[in-house]
C-alpha cells in the first residue's frame, strides 16, 4: 500500500512512505517563536522517523528537541515533541532522523495504530 518495510540497524522496521501519501511534519522554527514550517516524511517506526528539511544543520544539531510538533500520514494526525538524532547532508537533500515523544496517551495509541497498519500492509 505504498510503503516499503526494512530492517534498520537499530532493531526496528522502518517503513518507507511513498511520496503519492501525504505524510508531513509540521513545527515552528527557530523555536519557540519561529515560522511554521512543514517538511515531508521519509520513513516511520516504531521509535520514530526521518524527513526532508532545508533547514540548517547548524540550527538543528543532534539532541536539538523540537516541541509542539504535528506529524499527519494519511488520515493520521499526532501530536508530540521529537528529539533530532541524526542529520545528513546529501546532494539530493537534507536527511533528519528523529525520535518521537507522543504528547498523549491518545497519541501513543494512535502511533501504534498506524505502524500496525503499515506492518499488514508490507
Amino acid at each position: 500500500m505504498g510503503q516499503t518495510a526494512s530492517n534498520c540497524r537499530r532493531g526496528h522496521r522502518r517503513f518507507k512512505i511513498h511520496e503519492s501519501r501525504e505524510a508531513w511534519v509540521g513545527f515552528t522554527f527557530p523555536q519557540p517563536n519561529g515560522k511554521m514550517r512543514r517538511f515531508r516524511l521519509l520513513d516511520v517506526s516504531v521509535a520514530g522517523f526521518s524527513f526532508e528539511t532545508d533547514l540548517p544543520f547548524d540550527q538543528l544539531e543532534i539532541g536539538t528537541t523540537l516541541h509542539d510538533t504535528t506529524c499527519q500520514i494519511g488520515e493520521c494526525t499526532l501530536q508530540g515533541d521529537l528529539l533530532v538524532m541524526h542529520a545528513t547532508d546529501s546532494d539530493d537533500s537534507n536527511i533528519c532522523g528523529v525520535l518521537f515523544y507522543p504528547a498523549s496517551d491518545a497519541d501513543l495509541v494512535k502511533m501504534k495504530s498506524l505502524l500496525a497498519g503499515l506492518e499488514l500492509g508490507s
